[in-house]
């Protein structure tokens, strides 16, 4: 499967994205020297969230919220208390890789070389930023100042 690997912390669980899943870990069980292999395998595992069936690659965290990009195009929402997905965002035409929360509002960049700005309330596309002549690999909001990597320069 295609994706890229990642962790973010929600209360008490850690989310571990790996290729087409994001599992999440129980944080209040703790490890034992004593397990078996089943049993470290098995560890803390709490649930599975499915839905980016073609692999995983970004993943921002607002609040009890979880976004996730992946390579069908899309960005999906979970809530991360019943741990369903919400919502398909959907409006980029290639891979998105990469996620940013500004304020209220979402950031995404993809390999179609734009990075769009969403409503984090209703999911509407405010804006598309072109620029970038090859796909951009990362996003980071900082000192209210978007920074995007990209693999054209």
């Amino acid at each position: 499967s295609r994706g890229c690997f990642g962790f973010a912390i929600h209360e008490l669980k850690l989310l571990s994205a790996s290729g087409s899943k994001i599992v999440t870990w129980d944080l209040r069980m703790l490890a034992a020297s004593t397990m078996n292999e089943q049993q470290r395998l098995e560890f803390g595992r709490y649930d599975t969230l499915t839905g980016n069936c073609a692999g995983t690659y970004g993943h921002q965290m607002v609040g009890d919220r979880l976004y996730t990009s992946a390579v069908d195009n899309s960005v999906r929402l979970w809530d991360l208390r019943s741990l369903q997905e919400k919502s398909k965002i959907v409006g980029h035409s290639d891979f998105v890789r990469a996620l940013a929360c500004a304020g209220e509002r979402l950031l995404t960049a993809s390999d179609d070389k734009t990075i769009r700005v969403w409503d984090l309330e209703f999911h509407d596309c405010q804006k598309v930023l072109k620029g970038h002549t090859s796909y951009i690999n990362a996003l980071l909001v900082a000192r209210a100042r978007l920074y995007s990597a990209s693999m054209d320069k």
